[in-house]
């Protein structure tokens, strides 16, 4: 093992020097962009703005993100007012003071480098949210959205980034956005999931709808660390609406000096499990631009990324927007997706999140209302799933029904009786669960306006022929957390911790051995990123997590803890047992299979399995992209090709020979001359060799 200290390091330097394994596995050419994001107030520290652009370039970014609007609001001091750094006679009609057209320089620079450009214009969001906080403006319409767009495009900018937009504003911008050639980013916040339900009566897959690309917000171990988890719900719906995906992390940002490291540690853990395209760094610091390299932190992700195809759960958010109990609803969805999330990805798989199921996943996790004042029924389509034999796990932000027939058939399926059962633990206290004799914390208590929510059912409402996996001690009854019946599971709690993907990963497939507050993704690459849960401490966690694959005998090792330490090397595994670790919070850790053992039991039943097989794509139906996975053997020529109803081969996604194995392609709805195709059935054929296989796709625009 090596060991490297970085301490003698500027700081922003020591972010990326970054060690290589004690054995590099390569050949993974996953590569993400880089930007930058930042405001005028960087550009002071440069000469001009063509010095800043060059720096950029000479540096390796290839998109700028800039805040071209500087909010001022009255309650912060400010004199209520906004500036602005383009021309924009539309919002300057509105009381928005032009100072200086830095955007025309800007572009310019940037076109001549090949940098993409993007004006973040989500302050204009300040003033539809509070315009009591903007004396001086006049609050904007969708007409004014659509002529800001115009303007911007007419600089001949990439595309525009916002947040937090009205919902009225959604659609237009989009549609402008398109009218003109450019891109709309979305830059998604968990206070989506509960503002828009709430305020607006609409999902968010209503208002990703409406965009090209979803960005996440990252943060370090140190903000918002319950949610984390469920940020890589943004990166799931992106999957299921076909949507180009961003992560963006902030630099220099935090309590702490240790920020740029810890957050160094956020872009790698982001980029191995979720693969975005673009990295955007978010900073004020012209050191960290002229120390940071793309090449380096690239050729470590490439060293330990993947390209393995994994199982998909799908997670589905079924909900009544237009409801008043639902649009509650929303704030407790990052709060409990982190621990749905934590136990699925725990387990090796991936997550299409969608508000409905999607065909041919492997797994389901339900997460719905129930009763609340009135009863949010499920539709067949969900309650089909619960004889499907594969897993289905459903989790209630409310209480458990047993007033309709389809409720009371996911009950009986459940092992549930059909009790009326009321509302247990409404105020701050944690409730520990019992899983096979290990405690951990099931519910974690009120957090702000975030009340937990348990359903009194005790082990006497539950059938012989269930099994009651996880209990907890509450007013002296004893209240079942986990009931599973067959494949069938219900989880017990609306706000559960993070540490609940302990059991729900245990019950997948032996996974987590334990509780842990990790932000967790497991498979060939596994990647484990500790947050800070107890404020004012230094806190520690006990990883013990058996890996996906039983045939691991060795593991590539690289540690890199929140201050930039990093150490690497190789270890022997042994799956009776599983990986032991303890970790300090802010620290990254990622494991790679280095060898396989030979399980004769596996041989034979891949010995069974046919050389050459077409998989269902993923997902299907779907409106933009789909993953289609194939098998050949003996390194046959192949041909994979896409037809329409009428038999024209309308686009050819294969015509080369490849190696034996599994594979995987994307189909972009695209026909072979890049145009959009329409909706409809549309058949693939897979042939190798003498053998032909073929599926049905629908596309849905």
């Amino acid at each position: 093992m090596k060991k490297t200290p970085f301490s003698w390091l500027p700081l922003a330097l020591s972010v990326f020097l970054l060690m290589k394994p004690a054995a590099p596995v390569r050949g993974q050419e996953y590569a993400p962009l880089y930007g930058i994001h930042t405001d005028p107030g960087m550009i002071y520290a440069y000469e001009s703005m063509t010095a800043f652009v060059d720096t950029c370039a000479a540096h390796g970014y290839s998109a700028i993100m800039y805040m071209v609007l500087s909010a001022k609001p009255f309650s912060m001091g400010g004199d209520g007012g906004m500036d602005i750094c383009f021309r924009s006679p539309t919002l300057e009609a509105m009381g928005v003071n032009f100072v200086e057209d830095q955007l025309a320089e800007l572009v310019s620079a940037s076109q001549a480098r090949g940098l993409e450009v993007y004006p973040d214009i989500q302050a204009l969001a300040y003033i539809g949210h509070n315009p009591d906080d903007y004396p001086l403006l006049t609050v904007p319409t969708a007409d004014d959205l659509t002529a800001v767009i115009n303007e911007l495009a007419d600089y001949g900018v990439t595309g525009v980034s916002e947040e937090m937009y009205l919902s009225e504003w959604y659609a237009p911008v989009y549609q402008a956005c398109q009218g003109r050639g450019i891109n709309y980013i979305h830059k998604a916040i968990s206070w989506d999931f509960g503002a828009m339900s709430h305020y607006w009566n609409m999902s968010v897959f209503d208002v990703y709808s409406d965009c090209d690309i979803i960005m996440t917000e990252d943060y370090d171990m140190t903000l918002e660390p319950p949610f984390m988890p469920a940020y890589e719900h943004f990166a799931a719906i992106s999957a299921w609406l076909g949507k180009e995906y961003h992560v963006k992390v902030w630099i220099g940002e935090g309590p702490t000096s240790r920020s740029q490291t810890n957050n160094a540690n956020v872009m790698l853990l982001k980029a191995l499990q979720l693969r975005p395209r673009y990295i955007y760094v978010m900073t004020w610091s012209p050191q960290f631009i002229a120390t940071f390299d793309p090449a380096a932190m690239n050729d470590l992700i490439q060293t330990y990324a993947s390209n393995e195809i994994k199982p998909v759960c799908n997670v589905v958010l079924h909900f009544n927007y237009s409801e008043a109990p639902d649009t509650w609803g929303g704030w407790d969805l990052p709060a409990a997706l982190a621990a749905v999330t934590t136990g699925i990805k725990a387990s090796g798989y991936d997550i299409i999140t969608s508000p409905e199921p999607v065909a041919d996943a492997d797994m389901y996790f339900i997460y719905t209302r129930g009763r609340w004042e009135t009863t949010f029924d499920l539709p067949p389509g969900i309650v089909e799933l619960f004889d499907s034999g594969k897993p289905v796990f459903i989790q209630l932000s409310q209480l458990l029904p047993n007033d309709t027939p389809n409720w009371n058939t996911v009950r009986e399926k459940l092992g549930i009786d059909n009790t009326t059962f009321e509302i247990i633990g409404n105020d701050a206290t944690i409730i520990n669960g019992n899983y096979n004799g290990v405690e951990y914390e099931h519910l974690r208590g009120s957090v702000g306006d975030l009340v937990p929510r348990l359903n009194d059912l005790t082990t006497d409402n539950v059938s012989s022929s269930a099994e009651v996996v996880s209990t907890a001690s509450v007013d002296g009854a004893t209240i079942a957390l986990i009931v599973r019946n067959g494949n069938n599971y219900f989880i017990n709690g609306s706000d559960l911790d993070l540490r609940a993907g302990f059991p729900v990963s245990n019950l997948i497939n032996d996974g987590l051995q334990g509780p842990s507050a990790c932000v967790i993704s497991t498979g060939e690459t596994s990647v484990f990123y500790v947050l800070d849960v107890s404020e004012g401490q230094l806190d520690t966690t006990r990883l013990h997590i058996k890996l996906p694959e039983s045939r691991v005998n060795e593991v590539i090792w690289y540690k890199r803890d929140i201050d930039g330490y990093s150490s690497s090397g190789t270890r022997s595994y042994d799956h009776a047992v599983g990986y032991v670790d303890t970790l300090v919070e802010g620290t990254l850790l990622v494991l790679k299979y280095s060898s396989l053992g030979v399980n004769p039991r596996d041989d034979l039943a891949g010995n069974l399995l046919p050389s050459v097989h077409l998989f269902q794509n993923f997902p299907n139906p779907f409106n933009s992209l789909t993953t289609i996975r194939y098998r050949v053997g003996d390194g046959d020529h192949v041909a994979l090709v896409i037809f329409d109803l009428n038999g024209r081969v309308v686009r050819t996604l294969v015509d080369k020979r490849r190696s034996a194995g599994d594979h995987a392609v994307i189909w972009d709805g695209k026909n072979d001359d890049g145009e959009d195709l329409g909706s409809g059935i549309y058949f693939c054929r897979l042939r190798s060799g003498r053998d032909t296989r073929n599926i049905k796709l629908l596309l849905i625009k």
